[in-house]
């Protein structure tokens, strides 16, 4: 073990040597104050209204629709269907006739919507023209026992797993190219420590980050009313595959400037799940393989379900692809940077 905590330390002293910890530090800070300050719980509701005209013979449709909720939206004329919607850009128009219905679109609806309005407005007129009135229904909600998050509370995956992520993948690559511009690797090739002491050493001190700014970004955000174990326990799987894929990464590249343009593409990987996370109609099935999308997922759970099968699969699956890429890049590490090392 004394290999190991040897290399540990060094690498501590770089990441404090580097402002690592008080980079994370005012990050998480700063994040919480965004949170709780900057972003509002609610945000306007965004719904799309429609203005409905009776132009059938002896307005025979009036009756249903003044008996229903679409009373508000029963308008007298063409030209009040058009003054409404020129004032209202989401405002669609509804005209039914005897013979059919009219729809007035903005003209910015793609072919798809149109098509789903067309199906919904034609349900409406077979219901008024069948029962004349309008057809009763029932909901049914799944994951009942889920709440809706504030919109200040849903940025907490999302800039949770943004410093995991980012600023995890950029750290431990930082320690290896300032290893590599100050020669701490051709010392290290002759010393007992191992290919093995190498990797964990750094992995840990980026885990250690990952976890304080964890702690401190939740603590001001949620208090104590999270779990915290199932946080952490994510935290840390989610820190640890990370650094392995920037270690793995890393080390085909000899300074930060030939790496950089890797580091935004990962990045830019890495955020598209937050894409699907703000619209679940984006469902891109692709998304899912991504690290990131399991680690916001999760992290909305714990938030907001009292289940939390999501969040233990996981957790599973992230041990799953510790297990994969640890001896990746173990034994790349091995040939490329540790080559000299007899293990």
């Amino acid at each position: 073990m004394k290999p190991f905590f040897s290399q540990f330390m060094i690498d501590l002293i770089v990441a404090r040597r580097n402002m690592f910890f008080i980079i994370v530090l005012s990050i998480a800070l700063l994040y919480s104050m965004i949170v709780n300050f900057v972003i509002p719980s609610k945000t306007e509701s965004y719904s799309i209204n429609f203005y409905i005209l009776d132009a059938s013979v002896n307005a025979k449709y009036k009756q249903a629709l003044m008996s229903s909720d679409y009373k508000t939206f029963t308008v007298s004329s063409l030209d009040s269907i058009k003054e409404s919607m020129s004032k209202d850009k989401s405002a669609l128009g509804l005209v039914l006739k005897d013979d059919g219905i009219e729809i007035v679109f903005q003209g910015y609806e793609s072919l798809q919507q149109r098509n789903i309005i067309k199906s919904i407005f034609s349900v409406l007129y077979d219901t008024l023209n069948n029962q004349n009135s309008i057809a009763a229904y029932k909901t049914t909600v799944l994951k009942k026992s889920a709440k809706k998050l504030p919109l200040n509370m849903k940025m907490i995956p999302v800039l949770l797993a943004t410093d995991i992520i980012m600023l995890g993948f950029m750290f431990v690559a930082a320690m290896i190219f300032q290893e590599k511009k100050e020669g701490g690797l051709y010392a290290y090739r002759v010393s007992p420590c191992g290919t093995l002491n190498y990797i964990l050493s750094k992995v840990i001190v980026n885990v250690m980050i990952s976890v304080l700014f964890g702690v401190v970004f939740l603590f001001f955000t949620l208090g104590f009313k999270t779990n915290y174990f199932y946080f952490l326990s994510m935290i840390f799987l989610g820190a640890f595959l990370i650094s392995l894929l920037g270690i793995f990464l890393a080390q085909f590249y000899s300074s930060l400037n030939e790496f950089i343009v890797v580091a935004l593409i990962f990045n830019a990987v890495m955020a598209l799940p937050v894409v699907s996370y703000f619209n679940p109609l984006i469902d891109i099935q692709i998304f899912k393989i991504i690290p990131s999308y399991s680690l916001i997922y999760a992290s909305d759970e714990i938030i907001s379900s009292v289940k939390n099968s999501y969040t233990l699969n996981t957790l599973l699956n992230l041990f799953i692809q510790i297990s994969i890429f640890f001896p990746a890049t173990y034994f790349s590490v091995r040939k490329t940077l540790i080559k000299k090392v007899i293990l």
